[in-house]
């Protein structure tokens, strides 16, 4: 079986990911690989699952098959699969907004690429360069390197086309979306593509094209992302009471994926919601919120919000000083030749939330009280408190807002 690897390895492993139909197809296939004595092949097979079962939205088990994964293909000394495997580690954390990480298994793969110069740059650890690019508002570098990514495959077409749009080139991006590969999508993937659509119906004046588009997407573990574009259009509408039902099932709901940027984006909604009933000193909580949990990590969703919350931060200069949309270009991505700064590179030692505390920890960056909380997860308010007296413990924090900005720190949100 060990013949086979190579066929495992290279692009081959993110298209594996990108154009399953399903996460179960692939673990079918590969059940009988995956603890195969062969360290190469398995390194090659635990990296396809990853991969498949991220794109498609299963991410409880990705960090551990792509550390499974890096110490086979480091057993058997294969340094192209090595690359491959630190490339969709990096994409898998800059997806969810985990730059350190990201930054870390980015350096440690470019530092293999500069040590064996033939080597071919993995696709996915181009995409992880462009991805972490969007979340700062650095569109120049996201164009930069998704142009050499060279040909699109859904992922690349998604990301491009997200340029595209944020860059003010609407036309280019639905063009590229719609002349991107047919046949089945993942599902993350699947709906980012139809959000993209949505966002530019929104753009165009059309609030209920967009809210057709995004039908397909209601309930189940990937709709936040739909749920805040179904917000912008009722919004768009006049619907602030459809517009507030979205945001809220989003930050009041049991998302278990629930991504850093979706929810700084539907905070930020929801400040804008308050800001048109005239509820300043509400709008103004949820600014400071969306900009604890987001730190100097996460400029997108201020850059797309500054105008709906223009008026507000004028009356509110002490929220507007924190605002990052306005700072100066973001920093280039990490590379050999442009390293982490120290403190970045930094790791804290390993904290371990039970299940149910990261779940309340969610709920931390809203505004619900214990009670709310505890109603939200069926348990009672002790219950909740015995779990919150834990979270703060173990995030060595006073109180909720410090234990947001530690947990932001540790990217345990």
């Amino acid at each position: 079986m060990s013949a086979r690897a190579p066929d495992l390895t290279g692009a081959i492993l993110l298209r594996a990911g990108l154009r399953s139909a399903g996460a179960h197809a692939i673990d079918g296939a590969a059940a009988r690989y995956v603890s195969s004595p062969d360290p190469r092949l398995r390194a090659a097979v635990l990296l396809a699952l990853a991969s498949t079962h991220f794109w498609h939205g299963a991410h409880d088990d990705v960090d551990d098959r792509l550390l499974e994964a890096l110490a086979c293909a480091q057993d058997c000394g294969d340094v192209p699969l090595q690359a491959e495997v630190l490339g969709m580690a990096a994409c898998a954390d800059s997806y969810r907004v985990r730059p350190r990480q990201a930054g870390d298994a980015e350096l440690r793969a470019h530092c293999l690429l500069r040590g064996h110069p033939g080597l071919r740059m993995p696709p996915a650890l181009r995409l992880a360069a462009a991805i972490g690019s969007v979340m700062r508002a650095d569109l120049a570098g996201a164009e930069r390197a998704l142009r050499a990514a060279g040909p699109a495959d859904p992922g690349l077409a998604v990301w491009r086309s997200a340029v595209h749009a944020l860059s003010g080139r609407p036309g280019e991006a639905r063009a590229l979306l719609d002349s991107s590969a047919d046949g089945p999508w993942p599902g993350l993937l699947l709906v980012q593509r139809d959000v993209l659509r949505a966002e530019i119906e929104i753009g165009r004046g059309r609030p209920h094209t967009a809210l057709e588009i995004l039908g397909r997407h209601r309930g189940g573990t990937l709709s936040a992302p739909a749920d805040v574009s179904r917000a912008r259009a009722r919004l768009a509408l006049d619907d602030l009471s459809g517009a507030r039902q979205c945001v809220h099932g989003v930050l009041s709901g049991t998302r278990p994926h629930l991504s850093r940027y979706v929810l700084v984006e539907a905070m930020l909604l929801e400040a804008v919601i308050a800001a048109r009933t005239r509820n300043q000193a509400r709008a103004a909580e949820l600014i400071t919120n969306a900009l604890d949990v987001a730190g100097e990590d996460l400029v997108l969703p201020f850059a797309r919000a500054r105008q709906p919350l223009g008026g507000l931060l004028a009356r509110h200069p002490a929220v507007a000083r924190r605002w990052p949309a306005g700072a100066s270009p973001a920093a280039a991505p990490v590379t050999p030749g442009n390293p982490a700064p120290a403190a970045a590179r930094s790791r804290a030692l390993p904290l371990r939330l039970t299940p149910r505390e990261q779940s309340i920890l969610a709920y931390l960056t809203t505004s619900m009280t214990a009670g709310e909380i505890a109603g939200e997860l069926y348990l009672s308010v002790n219950t909740v408190k015995t779990h919150l007296a834990a979270i703060y413990r173990k995030l060595g924090a006073g109180g909720r807002r410090a234990a947001v900005r530690r947990a932001r720190e540790l990217e345990l949100l």
